[in-house]
């Protein structure tokens, strides 16, 4: 049987230096453990090296699923979250509503220090900046927390109905056929959640001058607003929680394999993932395009990348790009249109610092608030509060784009972590088969890059278009630098669904029936490797070449062999 090659694969490198392969004077295996399509490599009771000795024994175990990583600790923390995403958004809430019994002891205590100082406490726009950012620091940790309740709920509910393929999903995209927390009007209002909760966050704190003094108060309707936002989150997420069962917190795409691939008392009619024989190095790509029969094929060293193996990373790569022209479009345009708008046509010296200030080049719209004096108290805080609600709309338009494509990069990034962990499996190290979603912004370089440039997106959006009582400002400079750290996303993107694997390891990204193909050994007491196991001699004389796991170092693959 000749090994099976696809134009699309690099064919592999260098040949690694050759050894003869076992004589034909092997005695085959007895017929009752050949090698048959139906049998798994389980079935299987001795492997051989090349030299005819033992290499070990590859078992048929039943293994109870409580036995995999459950990762209870990452389940406590995740209810901690919680509870403080209820609590922040509730504590909001108040915040909105008692707001102008909050604001009068702030301005108080101003006047009170700026007497006993002797001069005017200055309150810069850098200050407004720097309140913005510490609450949108806030509110990606709380939504963060509640997205990995999310999408582990959603990765369990399509485990239940036969429909998890990946490890991980896009929780707002993919869709629930049954659970209505997980169908597509949950996910959409929690998307529009969501990007009002980014949204009303630069407009939580406003400083009002007046002849004297500048002061910082809380405005009423943001607050509300963004706690509102939050709250509907958590019921959402709440919501998962009670129609859920949950297996495993774990995030590691083994654990998801392994509890596929095994039953429990709650899962006696679900179909198994079953091992199937001579797929040992078929990648997911190979894997998907044959999905049926034996694939005895070389080790290839340079594996597809992510793009080929999935239609959701060339829909992460299009909507990036599709974004960014839009925001490169928006900041041409407004740039234009001040250009001409300028008095006489006469150039003014502009800044162009990161932060905006009176000398920003900027687009400004007053149509909001009246200083008309006869206006009552009570119309013109309806006037202020109606003025937020518009902006904070107008907003979240926009946010919402910016939020859908963070999400679409978050996936590739999940992809790409997945893949990043299995890969460890050759390493000196092993794979480890547990995985804290919680904690990975801190041990994966890809995720801590893409929660920075969610937080500087969403940030410098709120810098970008300003908003007081009076006043709708854009600033041409930090619509740029909007633009910019949108680039860097793209450019992320792209390399990660573009990126080629080395090794000889087949590359998963994650998918369930590849890793259930590869793995022919669970050992939950120590780290998962995989290398060569020895050879198999079938009924018809013909040898052929097994790769596995095991929970000790094994040799590596060689290139010259065929495996199946």
């Amino acid at each position: 049987m000749s090994s099976t090659y696809d134009p699309v694969l690099d064919q592999h490198e260098a040949e690694a230096p050759s050894s003869p392969p076992p004589s034909a004077s092997h005695q085959p295996l007895p017929q009752e453990q050949s090698s048959s399509s139906t049998k798994r490599r389980g079935d299987y009771e001795q492997l051989h090296d090349s030299t005819g000795g033992d290499i070990g024994h590859v078992e048929k175990v039943p293994i109870s699923s409580t036995q995999c990583p459950r990762s209870r600790f990452t389940m406590v923390v995740a209810y901690i979250m919680l509870l403080g995403s209820i609590s922040f958004g509730a504590t909001l809430f108040f915040i909105g509503a008692l707001s102008d019994k909050i604001n009068e002891p702030v301005k108080l205590v101003i006047t009170k220090v700026q007497s006993q100082v002797g001069q005017t406490l200055s309150f810069d726009e850098k200050a407004r900046d720097v309140v913005s950012l510490l609450f949108t620091v806030l509110v990606a940790v709380f939504t963060e927390a509640l997205g990995f309740i999310h999408s582990t709920c959603l990765k369990w509910t399509l485990f239940r109905e036969e429909n998890l393929t990946f490890n991980s999903n896009l929780r707002l995209i993919s869709r629930s056929r049954r659970s209505r927390p997980n169908g597509w009007l949950s996910n959409a209002v929690y998307m529009i959640a969501l990007a009002i909760s980014y949204a009303t966050t630069p407009m939580l704190v406003i400083y009002r001058s007046t002849a004297t003094n500048t002061y910082p108060e809380f405005t009423k309707a943001a607050p509300i607003i963004l706690g509102i936002a939050i709250l509907v989150q958590c019921c959402i997420c709440t919501w998962c929680l009670a129609v859920t069962r949950i297996p495993s917190w774990n995030s590691s795409p083994l654990v998801a394999a392994f509890i596929a691939s095994t039953r429990d008392k709650y899962d006696m009619d679900r179909t198994l993932l079953q091992n199937r024989y001579g797929r040992c190095m078929a990648s997911v790509y190979e894997s998907k395009r044959n999905p049926t029969g034996e694939l005895p094929m070389t080790p290839k060293w340079r594996q597809i990348s992510a793009i080929f193996t999935r239609a959701q990373a060339v829909c992460s790569v299009f909507i990036s790009y599709i974004i960014f022209v839009g925001l490169l479009a928006w900041f041409i345009t407004i740039t234009v249109v001040i250009k001409k708008n300028e008095n006489n046509g006469t150039s003014k010296s502009h800044n162009w610092s990161f932060f905006p200030n009176e000398n920003t080049l900027s687009l400004t719209i007053k149509s909001f608030n009246s200083t008309d004096p006869s206006i009552p108290p009570m119309a013109t805080l309806e006037t202020k509060n109606s003025s937020v609600l518009i902006s904070i709309m107008l907003a979240a338009c926009v946010q919402l784009f910016i939020t859908m494509g963070t999400h679409f990069a978050e996936s590739q990034v999940l992809l790409c972590r997945d893949e990043e962990t299995w890969r460890k499996a050759t390493t000196e190290d092993g794979c480890t088969q547990n995985c804290n979603s919680l904690l990975a912004p801190l041990t994966n370089l890809g995720c801590f890059v893409l929660l920075v440039l969610k937080i500087s997106l969403h940030w410098i959006y709120g810098l970008a278009v300003y908003f007081d009582y009076t006043t709708l400002r854009m600033n041409s400079p930090q619509l740029l630098y909007l633009t910019s750290f949108w680039l860097i996303l793209t450019i992320m993107t792209t390399y990660l669904s573009l990126r080629r694997p080395k090794g000889k390891l087949p590359a998963t990204y994650g998918h369930l029936q590849t890793l259930v193909d590869i793995v022919d050994e669970w050992d939950w007491s120590s780290n998962l490797y995989w290398g060569h196991k020895g050879h198999i001699v079938e009924n018809s004389g013909q040898v052929f070449y097994h790769a596995g796991t095991k929970n000790v170092e094994l040799p590596p693959v060689r290139l010259d062999l065929v495996y199946k």
